[in-house]
């Protein structure tokens, strides 16, 4: 009787081994992922309940008129600075006294620190089945892996049914390899997440061929699987992509659940909306939002080009070389219109560094401070051609530092970003904008006590230099704006 009940015993053991063997393998192929499955049991739940949330009535939302940053008229024509004999001669005076330069170049940025990511866990092993996404990121070549199952069908018609399909097939492919596949060319390309952004959307445009909807899911999708609050919204058959950041977004439809403001977000394609359905809740632990501050330049493929750019100062005439990269000028071309000290904050790229210093460094050896930020100031006054936003562009548009070597005409707000950048890199003195209605200038925190008009911030004076202010010298602010007490923009990085 013992033989019988030891084989009844092995043959029961046996049959649960393969049960278990079998369920194992049933959840792999669930979960396509190769992590334990009790990993992905919880995973797998979490994506089904959202998938489930997204099934649910969604709310009808009137999207917000896009904030504008200052609607005060700027100046048609650039004023120019009456300089006497008498200013010339005090100014002579303060060079005289101002300190010597200490140093004359810039400094490398540090290397960004790696955000922590709560999803980095997610990041696996090669795909056994993949096909591959080839194309040009701003010229820069890029060939991406990944599983076919995450080209979801999707249909002329869009609602809340289909997106709710959409996220529950997108979660079952094999999107961690993508994601890990889509880190390494992030660092490959020094992409901030508004690179990061575009650079899926660039994706989802290859996978999706013809269907901007499709591109726009896969965009929210994947920024969801990495860790960010971005969201999905429709209307008329189309989707729109949410999100938050970390600054305003200026001239863009928004909406606010909890005091958080979403944008409308239109990469190329200049989809626009009024009347959006929006899911309830929110991924769980997907929290970040996206953030539009540059702390270095984009490592894309070069594209140099030289411009000669010729100037006064003091009565002496200059002529300078630089470089612009022309990819990241392109880059910064599809960028949104944010607040100004994103801008004053930003770098230049290393080729026009490699060529700024050169140029720059022979005409301010041996001169004082003053002296020094005086000449680039004359710079920035002189060697650029004046023109409004809105007659060169038809809309606001804000330069970062490289920009105005490219474009024929730039503004207030162009030639004080470019400026501070300059004294700040070059000489290592504190700059700080000045934002008036209408008009943005800057103005210079010296070592020694420098006659001139000055702000005061923080209880420290700061001498305005006003780079929009034609043959101004250091010290002299616009009439106009002399009796106005302008915002400050601190631009401590």
């Amino acid at each position: 009787m013992i033989r019988p009940i030891r084989t009844l015993a092995i043959l029961s053991l046996s049959a649960l081994l393969m049960t278990l063997i079998a369920m194992a393998a049933i959840t792999q192929d669930k979960y396509k992922s190769g992590e334990p499955p009790s990993y992905h049991d919880m995973k797998f739940k979490t994506d089904l309940e959202f998938a489930n949330l997204l099934k649910k009535e969604w709310m009808k939302t009137e999207m917000l008129p896009g904030l504008e940053r200052d609607d005060t008229p700027k100046p048609v024509v650039m004023p120019m600075a009456e300089v006497t004999e008498e200013d010339n001669t005090a100014l002579e005076a303060t060079f005289a006294e101002s300190q010597k330069v200490e140093r004359i170049s810039f400094l490398p940025p540090p290397p960004p620190e790696p955000e922590p990511n709560p999803f980095d866990e997610l990041i696996t092993g090669p795909v056994a089945r993949t096909e591959k996404a080839a194309f040009s990121y701003f010229q820069s070549p890029v060939e991406i892996e990944y599983d076919p199952d995450l080209k979801v069908y999707i249909g002329s018609v869009i609602n809340n049914q289909v997106i709710s399909e959409f996220w529950a097939n997108s979660s079952r492919g094999k999107y961690n390899d993508f994601l890990a596949g889509a880190t390494e060319q992030r660092i490959r390309m020094g992409l901030n997440d508004w690179g990061y952004a575009l650079f899926l959307y660039e994706v989802g445009k290859q996978i999706y061929q013809g269907s901007e909807n499709g591109a726009y899911l896969f965009t929210w999708f994947m920024l969801v699987e990495s860790g960010y609050d971005a969201r999905v919204g429709y209307g008329d058959n189309q989707v729109y992509l949410l999100l938050p950041t970390g600054n305003n977004l200026y001239e863009i439809s928004y909406f606010t659940i909890d005091g958080k403001s979403y944008y409308l977000i239109s990469f190329d394609d200049g989809r626009e909306a009024g009347t959006v359905y929006i899911y309830k809740g929110s991924y769980p632990d997907a929290t970040r939002i996206i953030d539009v501050q540059l702390s270095r330049s984009p490592d894309l493929a070069s594209d140099i080009n030289t411009r000669t750019l010729n100037f006064v100062d003091m009565g002496k005439e200059y002529s300078v070389n630089v470089w612009y990269d022309k990819n990241v000028i392109d880059f910064y071309n599809q960028y949104p219109l944010t607040d100004l000290d994103v801008y004053f904050r930003a770098p230049l790229s290393e080729t026009a560094i490699a060529s700024l210093v050169p140029a720059l460094k022979p005409l301010l050896i041996g001169k004082s401070e003053a002296e020094a930020v005086n000449l680039l100031l004359h710079f920035v006054q002189t060697a650029f051609d004046y023109q409004t936003d809105d007659k060169q562009f038809g809309r606001e548009k804000y330069f970062f530092p490289e920009e105005p070597f490219f474009y024929a005409y730039c503004d207030c707000e162009d030639r004080s970003v470019l400026f501070s950048y300059l004294v700040r890199n070059l000489i290592g003195l504190d700059v700080i904008g000045l934002d008036y209605p209408g008009h943005v200038a800057t103005a210079v925190k010296f070592k020694d006590n420098i006659n001139g008009d000055s702000v005061t911030y923080q209880g420290k004076r700061y001498i305005i230099c006003d780079p929009t202010y034609i043959n101004a010298n250091l010290g002299m602010c616009m009439p106009s704006y002399k009796s106005t007490e302008p915002k400050v923009i601190p631009i401590r990085t």
